[in-house]
């Protein structure tokens, strides 16, 4: 997990490790829209807030940049 100021930010493999499933798995969740994630370089961040959201069941977009 990094933080920039106050926002916690974790990476595909830290998320599959907290949810016991495979990383591809995360990927899907992102790709059909279930995890929101912002793409920056190479990688995919996901906020506690977009956790948040993906557990109470609301569907989201994935952010790229």
């Amino acid at each position: 997990m990094q933080k920039i100021g106050s926002i916690a930010l974790h990476r595909i493999q830290e998320i599959a490790d907290k949810l016991d499933t495979h990383p591809e798995t995360v990927r899907l969740y992102i790709r059909q829209g279930k995890l929101e994630a912002t793409k920056f370089g190479k990688n995919y961040w996901i906020t506690d807030e977009a956790l948040k959201k993906y557990f109470y069941g609301e569907m989201v977009k994935t952010n790229e940049s």
